[in-house]
């Protein structure tokens, strides 16, 4: 008997891998059977409507997820299925709806942001024919119709996150992949992003996965944690059990190492 529509998660990884060959060259990679293995073994489902947090230390392999997801690299093994459909397989029309479907939030904004354009080109590319109107986009993320001429060297770190974050949503995504968006930002506009992030998930319906290193941000934001180390998942629970009950020692560690009152600030700022 099929599943129903509820049964199947927006979102499932099941026993994903990525690994990388080695060396430097193209012959040394095809003569060296050593591997880096990024990420291995990983399973868990992400559903529709949640706000999902994938945490870890630098190197931890959760960047790599991102990626995934989205589709920027393939798993070595393993599946990645969107809605009940392996990612792997999509071509044609069916990638190309998958790709409006499935957005992605960049770290670093001045490597994401193409230099030479203003922000009207930016999001009128990305809005393409039937997207989010660009006035519309620029309410949603809280920013003045000034900045449309502007190039992104012209604004501010959080206006550039903002700029990001509409051109995200400009196709109205089902899902959208945040990959550390607050890390590069002062504390007072981290908590802007932070409140922008959680009002679009809350009134845009948007699934939200968040990768980050900060256990301060995800508990302001999401309903879900799962933490990463070495490429491999340790711990995985509600938001709630695994920033004030952690079963596993890595995630008490992660969590003793936040700087007392930073929670706070990202609250109250």
């Amino acid at each position: 008997m099929p599943q129903s529509d509820r049964a199947v998660p927006l979102l499932r990884l099941s026993d994903v891998g990525k690994s990388y060959a080695l060396g430097r060259s193209v012959l040394t990679r095809l003569l060296n059977r050593e591997q880096f293995h990024a990420v291995s073994g990983l399973s868990f489902d992400v559903a529709a409507g949640e706000s999902f947090a994938i945490v870890g230390e630098s190197g931890s392999g959760k960047s790599t997820v991102a990626r995934m997801m989205v589709r920027l690299v393939d798993p070595t093994t393993g599946e990645l299925a969107f809605k009940g459909q392996s990612i792997a397989q999509l071509a044609g029309r069916d990638l190309a709806a998958f790709r409006q479907q499935v957005q992605m939030v960049f770290q670093s904004t001045m490597n994401s942001l193409n230099p030479r354009k203003t922000v009207a080109t930016t999001l009128t590319e990305a809005i393409g024919r039937d997207g989010v109107p660009v006035a519309d986009l620029l309410d949603m993320v809280r920013l003045p119709r000034t900045v449309l001429g502007r190039l992104p060297h012209q604004l501010s770190g959080g206006q550039r996150q903002r700029v990001g974050i509409a051109r995200a949503l400009a196709r109205r995504p089902t899902l959208l992949v945040a990959d550390e968006p607050t890390s590069a930002l002062d504390v007072s506009i981290q908590a802007e992003i932070i409140r922008l992030l959680r009002e679009l998930h809350r009134t845009a319906g948007v699934t939200l996965v968040v990768i980050s290193h900060d256990l301060a941000l995800v508990g302001e934001l999401c309903e879900r944690v799962a933490v990463m180390q070495h490429g491999r998942l340790v711990e995985i629970g509600s938001a709630s059990q695994v920033l004030h009950a952690p079963r596993e020692r890595y995630t008490a560690e992660l969590l003793a190492a936040i700087p007392r009152g930073l929670s706070g600030q990202h609250a109250s700022a």
